[in-house]
């Protein structure tokens, strides 16, 4: 009797075990939705949202489609950032584990737009300011309680970090713009490579991975925007100056200071 018990309890257990899988196997795609548009908001403090995702259980190989990540809150354009495919390659026997391996993030024609102005001095400044308070504030949460509160409850489980090997952005573009004007600038996003996330600390938080891939876009978009948007604001200030000497003839003269210009190019 109690064999023909056990039998049947095990046999519930793989039963189990099995259903699970099957559920993890069917609905992986729809999870990886669903996880991008829950934990993605929090981090960078403003909306982001997954069109589609196609990533093989059986691989951890596929790709996601449609991700778009929305301008911070004092920003004109809908989105900052519309990345139309990733490519992703996960190590799926981590993926129970309290460290994720992935192996690579392909980043492909991504759109950044790009605007000057507000408190952080850009809307993608104030997406990493934002990212950069969520992990101090991850990290402060993560801090060990105090001698007084130990054994009033369970120990919180060790927070998922992730280990990226790669990841890659080809063929972006930039749409960058100035202030108090409608007319901007595109150029192309230089390639850019960053390798071993988190690979020589056993790990990073997925706030920390995104801080640190975001460092590395903020860094490039300055560089690639910086002279374009100098020539546009000096083509701003020069119809800025032509249409003031319209309407007050002979004030031409006294515009061409130096501390005048400068004081132009501020108001961009």
């Amino acid at each position: 009797m109690m064999k023909k018990l056990f039998l049947a309890l095990l046999a519930l257990v793989v039963l189990a075990a099995g259903g699970g899988l099957f559920y993890l196997y069917s609905n992986i795609n729809n999870l990886i939705v669903e996880a991008v548009e829950t934990y993605a908001p929090p981090i960078t403090k403003n909306s982001v949202t997954l069109d589609s995702s196609s990533v093989s259980f059986l691989s951890g190989e596929g790709s996601l489609s449609g991700l778009r990540i929305g301008n911070p809150e004092g920003y004109k354009s809908p989105e900052l950032f519309k990345l139309n495919k990733i490519g992703v390659a996960i190590d799926l026997e981590t993926i129970t584990q309290d460290v994720i391996v992935i192996k690579r993030i392909e980043i492909l024609t991504p759109e950044l737009t790009y605007e000057k102005g507000g408190p952080a001095g850009s809307n993608v400044e104030q997406l990493v300011k934002n990212i950069k308070a969520s992990t101090a504030a991850k990290e402060k949460g993560a801090q060990p309680a105090a001698s007084g509160d130990a054994g009033k409850g369970a120990e919180k489980a060790p927070a998922k970090k992730v280990i990226i090997d790669l990841v890659s952005v080809t063929d972006g573009k930039v749409n960058a713009t100035l202030p108090m004007v409608e007319q901007g600038v595109q150029v192309g996003l230089p390639a850019i490579t960053v390798r071993n996330i988190g690979r020589n600390t056993g790990g990073v938080t997925p706030e920390e991975a995104m801080k640190i891939v975001m460092g590395h876009i903020l860094m490039v978009a300055n560089n690639a925007v910086a002279g374009p948007l100098n020539e546009l604001k000096g083509k701003v200030v020069d119809k800025v100056k032509e249409e003031l000497e319209k309407k007050v003839p002979g004030l031409g003269d006294s515009l061409k200071g130096g501390d005048v210009n400068k004081k132009l190019k501020g108001l961009f």
